[in-house]
């Protein structure tokens, strides 16, 4: 009688490690899906368009890696190979901004790159893109405390709100 009532117990614990994995595919998938569509829907540059909601979704992806994201350095190879190859430029360009579509580096690096080159339409969807990326990332808390900390989705992020804080102030001499 005893073993009977445990098997309620057993039957429950070896039905949630069975559809656990799946629960958590299926809301990677509903993640994956909802940032691909709101990164085609922000090529039409709508006023409404959620960047919080796709900052979020961009840390969901499978590929997320915080560790792995240095824009600086990416944005320096690009630099220096558009010198000798615009084109072979542009597309590494194209090809970070796939990977990287919710970090604000990106877009305003690439509205700068998209200037120097007289496509004065990307550069201003660019320029939107990065504008909406950091008012999102700027709105996102106060960092006054643990619970209204900054969202911050890389660390060039971290820096970017930290970097009033750091700057050496002269001292005052009156």
């Amino acid at each position: 009688m005893y073993y009977f009532k445990r098997i309620p117990f057993f039957m429950v614990f070896f039905l949630m490690i069975i559809a656990t994995p799946r629960i958590v595919q299926a809301d990677e998938r509903t993640a994956v899906q909802q940032y691909n569509a709101l990164v085609k829907l922000s090529y039409e540059m709508p006023e409404d368009i959620d960047f919080e909601l796709l900052r979020k979704l961009f840390t969901q992806q499978p590929d997320y890696n915080p560790y792995k994201m240095n824009p600086i350095e990416e944005f320096k190879i690009i630099n220096k190979i558009e010198g000798r190859n615009p084109e072979e430029a542009r597309e590494m360009l194209d090809e970070y901004l796939r990977k990287m579509f919710a970090l604000f580096e990106a877009h305003s690096r690439a509205a700068l790159i998209y200037q120097r080159h007289n496509k004065l339409e990307k550069a201003e969807y660019h320029e939107w893109m990065a504008d909406g990326l950091t008012d999102a990332l700027l709105n996102s808390g106060d960092g006054f405390e643990a619970d209204t900390a900054y969202y911050v989705v890389s660390f060039s992020e971290e820096s970017f709100i930290l970097e009033p804080y750091l700057e050496k102030k002269e001292p005052d001499v009156n």
